[in-house]
């Protein structure tokens, strides 16, 4: 192998970086949907560096800027993403090597987060200096297992007992309703105003940057705005996707006025249900925080066990010389699917 170069993306790199994802992660994706999560961010600045073996591309260290809000400030973050070693030039200390650079380059007091998995997770916490916040909850709701049982016939006589269950849970069903939209207008701007004081800590959600998250975005989103007599009280972001041969419905966002009652967290979910049954197999979320455990619960999801899940993942924190000390605690945290990338 020749020695390595390592520095800065430039434009020109894109074909190269999308063949290390390829090479990296069995799968490819658009340079459509690249040029959007990098080059379109309308949080600030993108930090990629990329370690070359002459014209080929073997590894990237990214990260992506986005605004968390603290207890109503909207604080400056980056999101590390899509960091990746080509499988031959792995243990080169290739990913120290990027780091490194970027680590010249970044503000000091910005804090970091990350969803890693597996294969990532001792190097960035015992090289990187990032601390593990504990494991999330991942809740899901079984709607039926038609999908599942075309593979496992025998699964066919779970069927009634999972449709009985989750009408059940739907029937109960008071006057929150979801309708769909298509614009992150007034009524979303005006809710994320007057909640974003509070959360503790949470991901901005501000109309600029829902547009950009969910609308400018290549995949296709699914939107409805959560009502309570005609009233806009939140709104709920879905994504119906086939993976571990079934079609799963992720709930990525899932926020109310922090003033409504629990029911309405119960009923919500139960509305989006209603919207989405006959299309998805199972309806998954994250418990966003533990006073939201009941309601959720409520509506028919339960935590799936960690050792049941395809893959382990770990949300990290790095607060580097941030001043705000809240977001290393996962109790301050309010959680959702959009906070993980690849969705």
């Amino acid at each position: 192998m020749n020695e390595l170069t390592h520095r800065k993306f430039q434009r020109g790199d894109e074909d190269a970086i999308l063949a290390l994802y390829r090479d990296t992660f069995d799968h490819s994706i658009t340079r459509e949907y690249w040029e959007w999560k990098y080059l379109k961010n309308p949080s600030g600045k993108v930090y990629v560096y990329l370690a070359f073996d002459g014209a080929r591309c073997v590894g990237q260290y990214a990260m992506l800027p986005n605004f968390l809000c603290v207890h109503g400030a909207e604080v400056n973050t980056l999101v590390a993403l899509d960091n990746m070693v080509h499988p031959d030039y792995q243990r080169r200390g290739i990913l120290k090597k990027l780091e490194e650079l970027l680590a010249a380059e970044r503000p000091a007091n910005i804090p970091f987060y990350t969803f890693l998995n597996e294969n990532s997770f001792e190097v960035y916490i015992k090289k990187f200096g990032w601390t593990w916040l504990g494991e999330l909850e991942v809740m899901m709701k079984p709607l039926s297992v038609a999908s599942l049982a075309r593979r496992k016939p025998i699964l066919w006589l779970a069927q009634p007992f999972v449709k009985t269950c989750a009408w059940f849970n739907a029937r109960a069903h008071t006057a929150v309703n979801a309708e769909p939209f298509e614009t992150f207008d007034a009524d979303i701007e005006s809710l994320w105003q007057r909640n974003k004081a509070r959360v503790r800590v949470t991901m901005n959600r501000s109309s600029r940057v829902l547009e950009w998250r969910y609308n400018q975005s290549p995949v296709k989103y699914e939107k409805f705005k959560i009502l309570r007599e005609g009233k806009a009280i939140g709104f709920v972001i879905a994504r119906i996707q086939e993976k571990f041969g079934a079609n799963i419905a992720w709930v990525l966002d899932y926020f109310l006025d922090e003033g409504e009652p629990l029911y309405a967290w119960r009923d919500s979910l139960l509305a989006i249900e209603n919207r989405l049954r006959g299309r998805c197999d199972f309806l998954s979320l994250l418990l966003p925080n533990r006073e939201r455990r009941a309601a959720i619960q409520s509506a028919g999801y339960r935590r799936v066990p960690p050792k049941f899940l395809p893959h382990q993942f770990f949300f990290c924190v790095r607060r580097n010389d941030s001043p705000h000390a809240d977001v290393l605690e996962k109790r301050n945290w309010f959680f959702s699917w959009s906070l993980h990338d690849t969705l």
